[in-house]
């Protein structure tokens, strides 16, 4: 018999790794980040949730064709498009947590009252926040 813990939440703050080396920021309209992270999200849901298997078959055709394995390719792009949704969104609350604290702009408080440098800090994911 193995041991189970209790279910948590599935991101709750991204691995250590997850950050590539800092480039510099882009401008982008607060607009365009969220209707793209809600197409984003619409699309992982779709295709995780609601997608056929005939639709599941044409795109391991889809990924086969583009040089891609089959049926690895066709979950690495699902799974691209949930990752891609998710670093947009820790992007997006990072980017609002360093405007909401005017006392230092280069700076966000973290969960335990420090302050960390923008490029540090690791934003917890939004389990309880509604999926669109």
């Amino acid at each position: 018999m193995t041991d189970r813990t209790p279910p948590t939440e599935e991101y709750p703050e991204p691995p250590d790794d997850s950050f590539p080396p800092p480039e510099p920021p882009v401008a982008v309209p607060a607009g365009v980040v969220a209707s793209t992270l809600e197409t984003l999200n619409l699309f992982d849901e779709f295709f995780r949730c609601h997608a056929s298997a005939a639709t599941r078959a044409e795109l391991r055709v889809f990924a086969g064709r583009q040089g891609w394995d089959p049926i690895q390719g066709a979950e690495v792009l699902i799974e691209g498009i949930g990752l891609d949704a998710l670093s947009l969104g820790w992007a997006r609350d990072a980017t609002h947590a360093d405007q909401t604290n005017p006392a230092s702009p280069s700076t966000v408080d973290n969960p335990d009252g420090d302050a960390a440098a923008v490029h540090e800090q690791r934003p917890a994911a939004h389990a309880d926040e509604p999926r669109r």
